[in-house]
């Protein structure tokens, strides 16, 4: 049997996958509003009438959907975001039981305050459909909540084993 990691190094990896998915998101989210993706189904949590809308994959061949669909795009900014937020909350639980110093622990305690506030301007955005100025903070509180990720894995290289 292989003995275990020290924490530190359980809470890098698990960061590192928490950064993967936020990248993944951020990048879902270009392509949400580069296909003026915010424009369609403007309430929340459902699609429409939907849980799964049924446009979502309408064009052929079936793959471009994922590229030029805005109600693909769509869909797959919110169920990232379900990830993000699982990966991130997780990573806190961890880091909380990890018995790490009051500093570390308070970078990990940033990280739901960006998501909670990314989540809610999301939501705004959508539902207002789309004004500017919070399209753009939405886009800002992504470079957030992705810089506390940074801060809070950052953190971790000083931990020794």
């Amino acid at each position: 049997m292989r003995p275990q990691p020290p924490i530190h190094q359980v809470l890098r990896r698990h960061g590192w996958i928490m950064m993967a998915v936020i990248t993944l998101e951020i990048a879902i989210g270009g392509f949400v509003a580069g296909l003026d993706g915010g424009l369609v189904y403007n309430n929340f949590p459902m699609m429409g009438e939907h849980w799964i809308a049924p446009d979502l994959f309408v064009q052929a061949p079936w793959w471009a959907n994922f590229f030029e669909n805005p109600v693909t795009a769509q869909f797959l900014h919110r169920l990232a975001a379900g990830f993000v937020a699982i990966a991130l909350i997780s990573l806190v639980v961890r880091a909380r039981r990890a018995g790490l110093g009051a500093d570390m622990k308070r970078r990990f305690y940033y990280l739901p305050f960006g998501l909670l506030g990314q989540a809610i301007l999301g939501i705004a955005t959508l539902m207002l459909v789309v004004p500017l100025p919070l399209a753009v903070a939405h886009q800002a509180g992504a470079f957030i909540l992705f810089s506390l990720g940074l801060y809070a894995l950052h953190g971790l290289r000083r931990v020794r084993a």
